[in-house]
């Protein structure tokens, strides 16, 4: 079982812009390893939020996965590009009074 961090990643194929996975993290480039290892697939984390602190990480992926619990896929997998899960990000975290970044790294994501 993985240790919940201050990020939020979502972490798409390579190739298939439609479906995202969710998952609240301590290294988003660890987490992404992990799922890899379970699938031929190429994996990309499509976004990274980094949350003031563990608590909002976990109330922000609480949220999303509520709000698109409508087009949920499979386990946490929803049918929802990276743009619409970062939209949502954001309002949530807005409403909730605490900010969020984006991680990046030179090149791209993570």
């Amino acid at each position: 079982m993985h240790r919940i961090g201050n990020f939020v990643a979502v972490i798409t194929e390579a190739e298939i812009d439609g479906v995202g996975l969710i998952t609240a993290c301590r290294n988003p480039a660890e987490r992404l390893a992990t799922f890899q290892a379970a699938t031929w697939r190429l994996l990309v984390v499509a976004r990274a939020f980094e949350c003031p602190g563990a608590e909002q990480a976990v109330a922000l992926d609480r949220h999303l996965r509520t709000t698109l619990a409508g087009i949920h896929v499979r386990s946490a997998w929803f049918r929802a590009s990276p743009d619409r899960i970062a939209i949502e990000a954001a309002a949530f975290a807005n409403r909730h009074g605490f900010a969020i970044s984006e991680v990046r790294t030179e090149g791209g994501l993570l």
